[in-house]
């Protein structure tokens, strides 16, 4: 399959740091809005996903590091998207998209937690944070990008096709539901500046903890 955008390598840098740019404005943009009186769940559900979503992709990497070392493929189509973007698949670039997709993928469980979804129970959340990495994998790396891509579906390949990929994922829903888990618990630190991030906790309705 041909790049959508083929774009010279210079160029290519501009968009990633571009892309940087923006991921690092987002953030602090969530870092003062966390810090500051808010209403409204909008705000909070942005502040939310971009903190979960980045915390979560950064932690897939060094699992996807060691499965990689052991000779295992990961991050097939990731690269391949960066590429049919950008024209790019290496470092920056891979890095820079990476990011933005965890902040986008994260929204749907930060919407069940704001939504007064959140199970109660620390198993229950757990449960719905591997099932939720679980089935992002089965719906869009296992099903929908093989189909895009003309690709056999991973399983295809054995089980070798499918646990590396899929541990990568529960590693991402797991990364999820800790950051909501430790955003959605109140603790008095000795810093003014950090209660302002850890204790500014809207209302939300009865079901989150």
């Amino acid at each position: 399959m041909a790049p959508v955008l083929q774009l010279p390598s210079w160029l290519a840098a501009v968009v990633a740091a571009a892309l940087l740019v923006v991921i690092a404005a987002a953030m602090v943009w969530a870092w003062r809005v966390r810090c500051r009186p808010r209403h409204g769940w909008p705000s909070v559900a942005a502040t939310d996903s971009v903190v979960a979503g980045v915390s979560a992709a950064l932690a897939m990497v060094p699992i996807g590091l060691v499965v990689s070392a052991m000779g295992f493929e990961v991050n097939r189509y990731g690269r391949l998207v960066a590429f049919v973007v950008t024209g790019s698949d290496r470092g920056i670039v891979l890095l820079a998209l990476h990011l933005l997709i965890g902040i986008v993928s994260a929204f749907p469980l930060v919407w069940l937690s704001l939504a007064g979804l959140w199970p109660q129970s620390l198993s229950r959340r757990l449960a719905l944070s591997l099932l939720y990495g679980g089935g992002y994998w089965l719906a869009v790396n296992a099903l929908a990008l093989p189909v895009l891509f003309g690709h056999d579906h991973p399983w295809a390949r054995g089980i070798s096709g499918v646990w590396p990929s899929l541990l990568v994922h529960l590693v991402y829903g797991i990364g999820v539901g800790a950051v909501l888990q430790l955003r959605r618990q109140p603790v008095s630190p000795p810093s003014a500046a950090v209660a302002c991030v850890v204790t500014d906790i809207p209302s939300f309705p009865a079901g989150n903890s």
